[in-house]
């Protein structure tokens, strides 16, 4: 039996046993929408036909209307500037930092970043979503992988406790994550 006759047999199947039970109209939800079953109406002649299913539901799609700017970081003196270290925060919250490669960061404790994320395979948008990331180990493992790029290239990286990484080549915003370490890169 093909597919598509295997479909057709579940099509009719499913149409004679709604014509059977007409009083029920069983409603499935599909992301946020309610579906309807189609109900069966009999064609001129006299063969059992499907309706065209109907979609309800409300959608929201918010577009930002502005643009993220990151905050402006004191510049301390080269030879007083703190390394990037895992237990920077809440000491270094608002300040910067220098990483083993001598690239600097401002900092921003309790914080991740939404935006474009450089992965092996490229890049992709962040749809805001804590996901499994790229495993650094250390904030400096993860600050040196930003440092790979230039600045123009990787603006910035978030670090949770967990070891976890991410690195970004745009930032769209902020979000509140206790534990993570967000970093803005100034060099």
């Amino acid at each position: 039996m093909s597919s598509r006759s295997f479909i057709v047999a579940l099509l009719t199947i499913w149409a004679i046993r709604a014509t059977c039970q007409q009083r029920v109209t069983p409603t499935t939800s599909i992301g946020g929408s309610q579906v309807t079953p189609a109900p069966v109406v009999s064609a001129a002649n006299g063969n059992a036909q499907l309706a065209p299913p109907s979609f309800s539901g409300t959608f929201t799609y918010t577009v930002p209307t502005t643009s993220w700017s990151p905050p402006s970081f004191p510049t301390p003196a080269p030879d007083s500037i703190p390394s990037c270290s895992e237990d920077l925060c809440p000491a270094l919250n608002g300040q910067v930092c220098q990483d083993s490669l001598e690239a600097t960061y401002g900092v921003l404790c309790d914080t991740r970043f939404s935006g474009t994320i450089i992965v092996s395979s490229g890049k992709h948008k962040d749809k805001a979503r804590k996901e499994r990331r790229n495993y650094a180990g250390s904030l400096d493992n993860c600050s040196g992988f930003c440092d790979m790029f230039s600045a123009a290239n990787c603006v910035g990286v978030d670090y949770g406790s967990d070891g976890f990484c991410m690195a970004y080549a745009e930032i769209f915003g902020t979000l509140e994550s206790d534990g993570e370490v967000a970093l803005v890169r100034q060099s």
